[in-house]
């Protein structure tokens, strides 16, 4: 990446914050697998996930939807999944803004987003965040990501696309984004030095 007008546009989830193991931190008789079926294609994460969703409206949706009879208690456990910043992502972070622009591209929520800046400022250090439940828009939908592109006026060739699910790559590509799938800190360091 010898271009320095390149922006380099990461995922936060898989990318630079480890996800864990959500079924045993929330406590759940399910497989991981069974949890992100449900997860990702539950509509009342997507909508709190876009900002269009109450936090309460949420617990209490999703508590349907994961068939656990206590909303409250499921909103505890459930908030006890946390979001952390791999091992050595801050440096790295700070590492690759001195050479390029920096933004964030996540579908998030405001439960989420708020644990994992309580622990860290290193977002102050990227030029943009892209947050799913501030701006409405949420990958692999195309407005996702051309909304990246009109902020910075640029071409799609020029986004340096990092992220760990295949569905948003395949979509960042066919909008001819330099996009590639990375999982941990190890994969963006590598696919980084080798740009």
């Amino acid at each position: 990446m010898n271009n320095s007008n390149r922006v380099v546009l990461f995922d936060l989830g898989g990318v630079l914050a480890d996800l864990g193991e959500p079924t045993k931190t929330i406590g759940l008789d399910l497989s991981e697998e069974r949890f992100w079926q449900i997860w990702l294609n539950s509509p009342h994460v997507n909508a709190f996930e876009r900002g269009e969703l109450a936090t309460d409206d949420f617990f209490s949706g999703v508590a349907d939807e994961f068939e656990q009879a206590d909303v409250e208690d499921f909103e505890n456990r459930l908030r006890s999944w946390h979001l952390n910043l791999f091992p050595g992502a801050e440096e790295l972070i700070q590492f690759i803004s001195m050479k390029y622009r920096i933004a964030l591209l996540s579908n998030t929520n405001a439960v989420h987003w708020d644990q994992v800046t309580g622990v860290t400022g290193i977002f102050s250090t990227f030029d943009r965040l892209f947050l799913s439940f501030e701006t409405g828009h949420y990958k692999p939908d195309a407005v996702s990501y051309e909304q990246v592109v009109t902020h910075y006026d640029c071409e799609p060739a020029d986004v340096f696309f990092l992220d760990d699910s295949p569905h948003n790559i395949t979509a960042a590509r066919e909008l001819g984004f330099d996009a590639h799938q990375v999982r941990g800190i190890g994969e963006v360091r590598a696919i980084i030095s080798q740009a």
